[in-house]
């Protein structure tokens, strides 16, 4: 698993925290915005508080942003410095705001003697059972509370690491019941610490002492009965003369596994180690963070910046521009390439704020390429031909589009003639429409009679015209032919002829009309056209002087 450094968290984190936001100072255009701030997120991912916040203010600033590291002193990158103290931290905890019974509300352990055993006349509490089981097994009555003790971990841990101390606590004289039944059960009154040194002296269970709602089912106390949050806070030291230092920069220490950032608090405490957190040292950041961020030294938060601006200008990261040196350094956010593109985007899709299916002049306003981008459909438009729709209506809106493609007005005709069932040739003719192909086929056999021509595979005669009869040709077939007609999307219909018309205009009208309207269609669609050739061409005067001059 890839590494990660203590303290570092996500956008998505500091966002809650208020480190980052989600506007920013150079525009205010949504769709900017959210690419802006999407894209700074995915270029920073998981950082220390202050990257995240620097990173925010240069990219806020815009593209065109020149700040000195004294520029990006604001509210967050105050509140980021207070948390680069290290004493702030994700993670679930107590709910502070929870209300409490206000009885043993305590935070300790209960440690638990282990039995007593006799080993060459020398008593040892090092047994495998507990001390109150002993008690129970050989009938000493009355002495129970003696079996255990409540305290804090230091405590506990401070008596594990020095032996002789709990030795000393049963020769005590409040132990004397205790240690009196011990000696006459076992017939000794020599005591000595535990042969193994590493051995626990005791059992240990964590308490929250006795609720004291405890026999109302009905309340629920924040303390005892555990009511948890998970969010950034900061956890005062069981003393409470200060803060926990809940995450380390040290060397040897700051680099931890990848996940470590998930829950900051089981980082620092282990493993529910939560639950050994009493509420009352639970602090939230987003009821203290602009209060803290405000007394943060302008010199200490100019420092906590340079080094995110250090971070980040480095070669293996390089997402900040940096000019200049030293304190006369400015920055820039590097990673605008996308902007220019989006912005053109933008600029089209809203001009004359056009619709999918909008239907001007005979053109159909339609989406070719779509694709989600930070929350956006950024989707790619084209004007094709199109008919109205007479089954729409707006309360159906959503199922029936107000317009379809017209494939109707961009189709040519054509004469076959076929050879076979499959072989043929197609006259080179082009027709504007059905009719005018159909009077060439039928005009084809009226103007044969006129010539003299009869049937090659047999003449017929008709006896009451007097003359041959000559049936038309049954293997010239009318074929058709739909163009692609395409225009870009910033194009503007209302002062485009009609898609019929730019047709005619190619096929039927002069070079110049084709030079005119082929300027409409797309690069895509044009070269599936061609100029008319130009024959018998006189030379103009100015032909001659481009010929001489050139």
């Amino acid at each position: 698993m890839a590494a990660e450094r203590q303290g570092w968290n996500t956008w998505n984190r500091y966002m809650k925290a208020g480190i980052v936001d989600d506007t920013i100072m150079f525009t205010d255009n949504q769709i900017i915005i959210d690419h802006a701030i999407g894209k700074t997120k995915q270029t920073i991912g998981k950082c220390y508080p202050i990257d995240a916040a620097v990173a925010y203010s240069l990219a806020s600033a815009g593209p065109n942003a020149d700040l000195s590291a004294k520029d990006l002193v604001n509210q967050y990158t105050r509140a980021a410095t207070a948390m680069m103290s290290q004493t702030v931290a994700y993670g679930k905890v107590p709910n502070p705001e929870t209300k409490s019974c206000e009885k043993d509300m305590v935070n300790g352990l209960v440690c638990t003697f282990k039995a007593p055993i006799l080993v060459n006349d020398i008593i040892y509490m090092e047994g495998k059972t507990t001390l109150v089981n002993w008690l129970m097994k050989n009938k000493i009555t009355g002495l129970d509370s003696y079996g255990k003790f409540r305290t804090t971990s230091h405590y506990a841990t401070l008596i594990n690491n020095d032996i002789s101390a709990l030795i000393g606590m049963l020769l005590s004289n409040k132990y004397k019941p205790l240690r009196l039944a011990i000696e006459k059960k076992l017939g000794s009154t020599k005591w000595a610490t535990p042969s193994n040194s590493s051995a626990n002296l005791y059992e240990m269970k964590n308490t929250q002492g006795v609720c004291g709602w405890k026999d109302d089912p009905e309340q629920k106390c924040g303390h005892h009965d555990g009511s948890y949050i998970t969010d950034w806070v900061m956890v005062k030291t069981e003393n409470g003369d200060g803060f926990t230092q809940l995450w380390s920069r040290e060397r040897g220490e700051a680099v931890v596994e990848n996940g470590w950032h998930i829950d900051q608090i089981q980082g620092y405490f282990g493993y529910n180690g939560y639950k050994n957190i009493s509420p009352e040292r639970v602090i939230l950041w987003n009821k203290n963070a602009r209060s803290l961020g405000n007394i943060m030294e302008e010199k200490r938060v100019i420092k906590e910046i340079n080094g995110a601006l250090r971070r980040m200008s480095a070669r293996n990261f390089n997402v900040v521009r940096k000019e200049g040196l030293r304190n006369k350094a400015r920055y820039t956010w590097k990673n605008w390439d996308w902007l220019f593109s989006l912005q053109n985007w933008i600029t089209q899709t809203s001009k004359k704020n056009r619709k999918e299916h909008d239907l001007v002049n005979g053109w159909k306003y339609t989406k070719y390429e779509s694709r989600k981008s930070f929350g956006h459909e950024i989707a790619k438009f084209k004007w094709i031909p199109g008919k109205e729709n007479t089954d729409y209506h707006v309360d159906n809106n959503n199922t029936v589009p107000k317009s379809y493609c017209d494939k109707e007005s961009i189709k040519t005709y054509h004469i076959k003639q076929k050879y076979g069932w499959r072989d043929g040739v197609t006259l080179p003719y082009r027709f504007p429409d059905l009719k005018s192909a159909a009077n060439f086929k039928n005009m084809a056999n009226q103007l044969a009679c006129k010539l003299g021509a009869v049937n090659k595979d047999g003449r017929t005669w008709d006896a009451t015209a007097g003359l041959d009869s000559i049936e038309p040709s049954e293997n010239m077939k009318l074929t058709t032919t739909t163009h692609i007609l395409e225009m870009d999307a910033d194009k503007e219909p209302e002062i485009i002829p009609t898609p019929k018309e730019v047709l005619h205009a190619l096929f039927w009208g002069t070079p110049q009309d084709y030079d005119k309207h082929i300027a409409y269609l797309n690069e895509k669609t044009a070269k599936f056209y061609k100029r008319p050739q130009i024959l018998n061409q006189e030379e103009t005067k100015e032909d001659v002087e481009k010929i001489v001059t050139g």
